[in-house]
């Protein structure tokens, strides 16, 4: 019997022969080993470079898919026309969001916006360059309309470039026009939520409106709006007098101010982290005026002169006096309102003459009289302490006739915020906050000029005016701001 060249009929069985036949055997199979080893791994080798095949091949055909569904030359090609989406109930189809309009829905028109003349030199444009097309969306004569403009772009020869037509009563780039923006302007100003603001074009157009795109639009009329807020903001360190106050707000659950300034025909409304007399400073800088206040502190270095609402005085003290019924404080307050009701009654009996200068300093006499007396009741020092700073403060309305000797002027115009602080809880961005301030100092000056709020925006926008325009008599009552 022969193996691998071996007779083992010649074999001698002795211990050497077998150690050969061993040794020979275990060289053999070892290179066996050694081949079936490296067949395995090229047999693995080939699956990978297979895999790896097989993922480009699904990639590509994924992407001829894609590019196949961008295609504008054949309908069937689009995959949306053939995706099949599941109709879950907490899931909308990109048909169904807030934000896309169904323009076949709404009241449709055809406009073409040309330019024949070069708006930088003036000079005649060429023929048509080309067209493009943009949609717009407004309220004209009382309904929703969805207007498909054809806009002319032609190149001016003298400039070496094109000009495009404007299109008119929208906004650069914006998509909804100026009457719709004007009416959500006066809404927001009128302390009506965003949310509400939808509801009310929902109901009354047929749009529904997202949210978002509702701030969007009121931070675009605010930065169209920013230069007139500037412009208020320096014209009214010019003035003659200023009313001043401030209450709370909120920025996202932080505590902030709000201040107003009001004159014969600006209310600027200014929003601050910060309560202290550097807001007034900033504000009123060079301001060499009258200040009617509410005697906080950070009023005291503004202005050269100043009338302290003494409405403010009553409410305190009476307040005080619900805590405290000491005798001596008691005199205090009681001889302190007859002090002042005395010289509100000398204002109504001389309204159309000056009031002599005898009876003044009698009534400041004896307000100087109740603030330098000996007081062992602790309310009484600290309202001594008060009449010592203020008290030359109280009666500058007895010398001046178009100072009042309150500040319900301030009180009236905070009303608006007060009451979207109840309704919005404040801002919830800085953002928010540069809108808040521009688009009410710009309605509450309208009011206060006598001006519709609406129709200004409307025309502003429009490019129409470019200022809020005064009265006739360019003069209205400082107590009508409310």
């Amino acid at each position: 019997m022969m193996i691998c060249g071996f007779e083992l009929t010649d074999v001698d069985w002795s211990n050497q022969d077998v150690n050969k036949i061993v040794e020979f055997f275990s060289k053999k199979f070892d290179v066996q080993d050694r081949e079936i080893a490296q067949q395995g791994d090229m047999i693995a080798q080939k699956d990978d470079v297979i895999a790896q095949l097989q993922d480009r091949i699904k990639q590509l055909e994924k992407e001829v898919t894609q590019t196949k569904s961008r295609g504008h030359h054949s309908k069937k090609s689009r995959s949306y026309n053939t995706r099949k989406y599941k109709d879950y109930p907490h899931q909308r189809t990109p048909r169904d969001r807030p934000g896309n309009s169904d323009s076949h829905q709404f009241h449709t028109i055809q406009q073409v916006a040309d330019i024949a003349f070069c708006p930088i030199c003036g000079k005649q444009l060429a023929d048509t360059a080309n067209i493009h097309t943009r949609k717009s969306e407004d309220v004209l004569d009382g309904r929703w309309t969805v207007t498909q403009w054809k806009i002319r772009r032609r190149y001016c020869k003298h400039c070496h470039r094109q000009y495009s037509a404007t299109i008119p009563g929208v906004l650069y780039n914006g998509h909804f026009g100026t009457t719709i923006m004007a009416q959500i302007f006066a809404m927001r100003c009128l302390a009506i939520s965003f949310e509400k603001i939808q509801t009310i074009i929902h109901m009354l157009f047929g749009r529904f409106i997202d949210t978002s795109v509702i701030i969007d639009m009121c931070n675009a009329v605010a930065d169209r709006c920013e230069p007139l807020y500037n412009d208020m903001m320096e014209a009214i360190q010019h003035t003659d007098i200023v009313f001043g106050d401030d209450t709370g707000w909120f920025l996202n659950g932080v505590h902030w101010w709000l201040w107003a300034f009001i004159t014969s025909h600006i209310v600027l409304f200014h929003l601050s982290p910060s309560c202290s007399k550097l807001v007034t400073e900033a504000i009123l800088e060079g301001f060499d005026g009258i200040i009617v206040d509410d005697s906080h502190s950070s009023w005291n270095d503004v202005g050269l002169e100043k009338q302290r609402c003494i409405l403010h005085y009553f409410r305190d003290m009476y307040r005080t006096l619900e805590k405290n019924n000491s005798p001596e404080y008691k005199q205090l307050f009681t001889e302190l309102y007859s002090i002042l009701k005395d010289a509100i009654k000398l204002r109504d009996e001389h309204q159309k003459t000056p009031i002599p200068e005898l009876y003044i300093r009698h009534l400041q006499s004896r307000i100087s009289t109740l603030a330098n007396a000996q007081y062992t009741d602790l309310d009484c020092i600290r309202y001594a302490k008060r009449l010592r700073c203020e008290g030359g403060q109280l009666l500058t309305f007895l010398k001046h006739d178009d100072i009042p000797y309150h500040n319900n002027t301030s009180e009236r115009a905070l009303r608006t915020f007060a009451l979207m602080r109840k309704v919005c809880y404040g801002n919830r961005s800085r953002r928010g906050i540069k809108t808040a301030e521009i688009l009410s100092s710009i309605y509450a000056t309208c009011r206060v000029r006598g001006i519709n709020p609406y129709t200004f925006m409307k025309d502003y926008l429009d490019g129409k005016i470019d200022t809020v325009p005064l009265p006739q008599d360019s003069m209205i009552p400082v107590l009508t701001t409310a």
